[in-house]
C-alpha cells in the first residue's frame, strides 16, 4: 500500500474540518438566538409556561422534519435535501431515545423550579464528568490527560463565574441528579446509535421529536400548572405579535435540535458539552453588555479560565484528529476520542435549554 493510500488526502481533511465547523456554528448560533428570543418572551410578554413552550418546540421540529423528508421524496435529485432522506428505524429503539430526550428536558425544568440558579448552573457543569464516567463504565473508554485537563479548566472557570446563591434542598437535589443523569445518558446513547444504526442525526431526530413532544406536552400541565398554561394560551391566541414570537422560537428550536444532534452524532457528546459551555461564556459576557449587568473581577477571571480551557480542548481535539486520518484495518470511534446539554446564563434565559 502506498503512502497516499494509507492517509487521508489534505482535501478530505479540510472538508472534514469545514463540516465540523459548520455543525458547531449551527449549534452555537441557533442556541444563542433562541435564548435571546425566549428571554424576550419571558420579559416582555410575561410568558411563564416553559415546559409547554418546549413541547411546542419538539412538535414543530417533528412536523418541520417530516415536511423536509417529504420534500426530499418529491425532489430526490436536489443534493441540498439529501441529508433529509428518511431511513426506516425500529420504533422501540427510537422510543427509548425519545423518552430520554423528554426526561432530560423535564428534569432540567424541575431542577430550575426547585433549585436556585446557582445549583442549576453547577449541575450543568457536572454533565461533562458524568459523560466521561459513563463512557468508562459502559464502554471502558478513557480520555487523554490533556483532554481531561481542558475539561477541568472549563468546569473551574465556569464554577468561579457562577456566583449566584447556592441553596440545596432534598427534592431539588433529587431532580438535579435525575436531570444530570438523563442528559448524560441521552447524549451518550445518541452518539452510539448514530454509528450503530448507520443513520445520520436528522434521521434520528425525525423519530425522536414526535415521541418527545407527546411526553413533554402531556407533562406540561403538571409542571407549569393549568392556570399558567390557560393564561399563556389565551395571550397567544389573542395577540398576533405574541404568537409570532412563539412561532419564531419554534422555528429556531428546529435548528437548535438539528445542530445538537449533528454535533453529538458527528463529533461527540463531550464536544457538545464544550460547545454548550462556550455558548455560556458568550451569553454571560454579551448579556452583561445588553442587559446592563456588568461582570465583577471574579466573574471575569472565571470567564478567562473557562475560555482558555475551551481553546485548549479545541487544540487537543485537532491534535487527536491527525492520527485518526491513518487508515487501519478496524478503526473504532469512541464517545470521548471521536474527532470530527435550553441554557446557561443566570437570568430568566436559564429557562431555555440546549434541548428545545
Amino acid at each position: 500500500m502506498t503512502g497516499s493510500d494509507s492517509t487521508t488526502p489534505p482535501t478530505s481533511q479540510v472538508q472534514s474540518f469545514l463540516h465540523s465547523f459548520g455543525y458547531i456554528f449551527l449549534s452555537f448560533s441557533s442556541s444563542i438566538s433562541i435564548i435571546f428570543c425566549n428571554k424576550y418572551l419571558y420579559q416582555y410578554y410575561n410568558f411563564q409556561a416553559g415546559t409547554l413552550l418546549m413541547g411546542f418546540h419538539f412538535l414543530f421540529t417533528a412536523v418541520f422534519s417530516y415536511a423536509l423528508a417529504q420534500a426530499h421524496n418529491i425532489f430526490p435529485k436536489y443534493k441540498a435535501l439529501e441529508m433529509f432522506k428518511m431511513k426506516k428505524l425500529e420504533w422501540s429503539s427510537a422510543f427509548v431515545m425519545g423518552l430520554l430526550l423528554a426526561l432530560s428536558v423535564l428534569f432540567n425544568n424541575l431542577s430550575l423550579q426547585f433549585n436556585t440558579i446557582g445549583v442549576y448552573q453547577l449541575s450543568k457543569l457536572v454533565i461533562m464528568p458524568t459523560i466521561l464516567g459513563l463512557s468508562y463504565l459502559f464502554y471502558k473508554e478513557t480520555a487523554s490527560k490533556e483532554l481531561l485537563l481542558s475539561v477541568v479548566l472549563i468546569i473551574i472557570g465556569l464554577a468561579i463565574t457562577v456566583t449566584a446563591e447556592v441553596r440545596i434542598t432534598f427534592f431539588g437535589t433529587f431532580t438535579c441528579f435525575l436531570a444530570i443523569l438523563a442528559t448524560a445518558i441521552q447524549q451518550l446513547l445518541l452518539q452510539r446509535k448514530n454509528k450503530d444504526l448507520n443513520a445520520n442525526p436528522f434521521q434520528l431526530l425525525i423519530y425522536q421529536a414526535p415521541i418527545a413532544s407527546v411526553i413533554v406536552l402531556l407533562c406540561a400541565p403538571f409542571i407549569d400548572g393549568t392556570d399558567v398554561i390557560a393564561y399563556d394560551w389565551q395571550q397567544m391566541t389573542s395577540d398576533r405579535s405574541y404568537f409570532s414570537f412563539v412561532l419564531l422560537s419554534c422555528f429556531i428550536a428546529f435548528y437548535v435540535n438539528l445542530g445538537s444532534f449533528l454535533v453529538i452524532g458527528k463529533l461527540s457528546a463531550l464536544t457538545y458539552q464544550v460547545v454548550g459551555h462556550s455558548k455560556t461564556i458568550v451569553i454571560i459576557y454579551v448579556g452583561s453588555l445588553i442587559f446592563n449587568t456588568p461582570l465583577n473581577w471574579t466573574q471575569f477571571f472565571g470567564v478567562v479560565i473557562a475560555l482558555g480551557g475551551t481553546i485548549y480542548y479545541s487544540y487537543i481535539k485537532m491534535k487527536e484528529q491527525k492520527p485518526a486520518t491513518v487508515t487501519t484495518p478496524k478503526e473504532v470511534d469512541t464517545p470521548i476520542a471521536t474527532t470530527a446539554d435550553r441554557d446557561d446564563v443566570t437570568t430568566e434565559a436559564d429557562k431555555t435549554d440546549e434541548k428545545v
